[in-house]
Parts: C-alpha cells; sequence; structure tokens
C-alpha cells in the first residue's frame, strides 16, 4: 500500500520591530522578511511535524471534490439557461 507522508519542520523567531500598531508591525515584519533582513535558521528550529494518509483515501477526496465541482458547474449552467429563457 502507498502512502503520502508529508513532513514539516518548523521554524520560528521572536523580534522588536517599532510600530505605530501591531498590523503595520507585522507589514514591516514581513517586508523585512521578504526582503532577507530578517532569515530564519537552523538556531530557529522548533519542531517537526509528520503526519500520513493511504493514497486511496487521498484519491477518494479529490475524486468527490472533482464530482462537487463538475455538479456545482452543472448547476450554474441550468442556471444560467433558466434565466437566458
Amino acid at each position: 500500500m502507498k502512502y503520502l507522508v508529508n513532513i514539516r519542520e518548523i521554524l520560528e523567531k521572536e523580534i522588536e520591530i517599532e510600530a505605530d500598531s501591531m498590523m503595520q508591525a507585522e507589514e514591516v515584519a514581513e517586508r523585512q522578511y521578504r526582503e532577507e533582513k530578517i532569515v530564519l535558521n537552523e538556531m530557529d528550529y522548533k519542531g517537526t511535524e509528520i503526519s500520513a494518509q493511504q493514497m486511496r483515501k487521498i484519491q477518494q477526496e479529490e475524486r468527490e471534490k472533482e464530482e462537487k465541482e463538475q455538479k456545482e458547474q452543472k448547476n450554474q449552467r441550468e442556471n444560467i439557461r433558466t434565466r437566458n429563457r
């Protein structure tokens, strides 16, 4: 049996930012992160999460999602036809 395994490493760093609001502090931190003025490394490691799912379950979920989307598209087309009559 095949499994899809997700491995996520968590890096976390606290920094102090001078700002007029919490929202502005987040924006400054995000900009500094994107500009690589704030860089996380192995010293910021907080943990690892590992989870697995059977491939069949994932494929079934994808199939169900696809069927739902197809039904929604069909309903939208029918609604458009009804309005155009």
